[in-house]
């Protein structure tokens, strides 16, 4: 074959390449999603709108069933513009498609998963962080014996946000201990050597401590913070493992913004006393205390985006019977219900509209976009207040998602999380993603 033959033939496969991308079927393919979960034993069904062009096979033998018939590392014809899938065991199956067995033009990531189960929650809770090392929430100015002001920290650069985690080396545990150590570091009249972490950074800032005669003893000049605490709400945990979750969203240092790095932690039980009725651009709160510090519900081990973790020390009273946790395409737009206290420790069940799904493969916030319905709720509560945070939602028996988040602007309106993925932070379903292979 000549040069210019060559050239012909290479415009042509090119030309029909091309074409490819504006047909029907390549069109359809292009809104298939990247990645499918199914439960063991699920059905699903994909629109390819390509029989007689296109043509599937899988990367994993016996993974899926196609239209009735095991799924084959071979290429098979498609005979259907519905593509029937039905999952087998567990583990991830690469559903490969092309056009006539040879031009590819997708992959779905098919992750068959085992049917998990957990008791869903809904009962107030107060959630105690305790931070790995002590945070800097403000500097303060020190009266020395001569009676000036002096700022020592900030002179050396310590700055608010940064988390103090040793004294000259040795690792500090709260508050009161970095306060003790500084002092007594101080009394060799030399600097100490402040070990800070600072955005990821580990830094070591040498500060010549004052004795502030105000105080009796030397110290840096900051006010330092070891730990947070609030109001939440438990969404599921496991009675077996006693792993549980709560929150669904990450536990933030409210100054600067940056999640707090946890040593450990617990969860008490919580009184709702009031509730503060959210109203449009102010946010409403549950209004609680806390009971049984001495004997806490469990161990915090975890803040993470999608909530906080552990396990429990005591099963929770208000639990119901299991339920299973919902796969991502199971999660759809229409009613629903949420679990959570308004007054006291009684769990109440309200009526809420799952408005929008997003469509994740990966663990993220704002899965969801919820509207309170339920008359009593939007009464009592004027929607979501916070305090809500981690309350369960369960749809057509599943538990799908926990309550992140209010619109400031509407608070009948507010973000979940999806409850799949919070099941894998509490370890009770381990992620089996893995990248889809080249053709």
């Amino acid at each position: 074959m000549n040069r210019r033959v060559r050239r012909w033939v290479g415009l042509v496969l090119a030309l029909a390449v091309l074409g490819v991308g504006f047909t029907p079927p390549y069109r359809t393919l292009e809104r298939l999603p990247a990645e499918l979960q199914l439960a063991s034993g699920a059905e699903a069904a994909l629109d390819l709108a390509g029989r007689g062009f296109l043509a599937v096979r899988g990367d994993r033998p016996q993974g899926l069933v196609v239209d009735g018939t095991p799924l084959g590392t071979e290429w098979r014809a498609v005979r259907h513009d519905v593509l029937r899938l039905t999952a087998r065991g567990t583990g991830v199956t690469h559903l490969q498609v092309a056009l006539f067995g040879w031009l590819p033009l997708r992959t779905v990531t098919v992750d068959v998963r085992p049917t998990v189960t957990v008791v869903p929650g809904g009962q107030a809770i107060g959630v105690v962080l305790h931070s790995d090392g002590v945070v800097v929430v403000d500097e303060a100015g020190l009266r020395d014996r001569d009676g000036r002001v002096r700022h020592p920290a900030q002179e050396a650069g310590v700055r608010v946000g940064d988390v103090i985690v040793a004294v000259n080396g040795a690792e500090v545990a709260d508050k009161e201990d970095a306060a003790r150590k500084i002092d007594a570091a101080a009394r060799s009249g030399r600097p100490i050597a402040l070990t800070v972490r600072r955005d990821g950074r580990i830094l070591t800032l040498s500060v010549q401590p004052v004795w502030d005669v105000r105080a009796g003893r030397y110290l840096v000049g900051v006010w330092i913070r070891d730990g947070a605490s609030g109001v939440g709400t438990l969404t599921f945990y496991d009675p077996q493992s006693r792993r549980f979750a709560a929150l669904g969203h990450v536990v933030s240092d409210s100054r600067t913004g940056e999640p707090y790095e946890i040593r450990d932690g617990e969860i008490v039980g919580a009184i709702v006393s009031d509730i503060d009725r959210g109203s449009a651009g102010s946010p409403g709160e549950k209004l609680a205390v806390f009971v049984g510090r001495r004997q806490p519900l469990g161990t915090l081990e975890k803040n993470t985006e999608v909530g906080v973790f552990g396990r429990l020390l005591n099963i929770p009273d208000g639990g119901g019977a299991p339920v299973p946790i919902a796969l991502p395409q199971e999660v759809h737009t229409g009613p629903a219900v949420i679990r959570t206290v308004l007054h006291g420790q009684k769990i109440d069940t309200f009526d809420v509209e799952i408005e929008r799904v997003a469509l994740q493969d990966r663990p993220a916030g704002k899965g969801l976009i919820v509207r309170v319905t339920d008359p009593r709720l939007l009464r009592e509560a004027g929607g979501i207040v916070q305090g809500m945070s981690g309350s369960p939602i369960l749809q057509d028996g599943k538990l799908v998602g926990a309550v992140t988040h209010v619109f400031v602007n509407d608070p009948t309106r507010g973000y979940g999380v999806l409850a799949i993925w919070m099941a894998e932070e509490a370890g009770l379903l381990t992620t089996s993603r893995a990248a889809a292979p080249g053709f």
